[in-house]
């Protein structure tokens, strides 16, 4: 990966962690920081949709599977 690739990564990797602890402080903060929000059946949505961000790169998985056994072992006295 080329250094401009990784910077670019990093720092959109930064934002995005300062923009969850900004929101999990608006929720989870104390009363005065806290985001309030009422909802009235008299209000109107501004009908803006959520932005989804475009796919740039693909990452493949593999499936580890694995069984795990007990095996009962005495301590040995020295």
């Amino acid at each position: 990966m080329t250094d401009g690739r990784f910077y670019a990564k990093y720092s959109t990797i930064a934002l995005l962690q300062q923009e969850l602890a900004q929101l999990k402080e608006m929720i989870f903060g104390s009363r005065q920081e806290k985001l309030v929000v009422e909802t009235t059946p008299n209000q109107l949505s501004l009908g803006i949709a959520p932005e989804r961000p475009a796919v740039t790169e693909t990452i493949d998985f593999r499936r580890i599977e694995y069984i795990r056994t007990n095996i009962e072992t005495t301590p040995l006295c020295i």
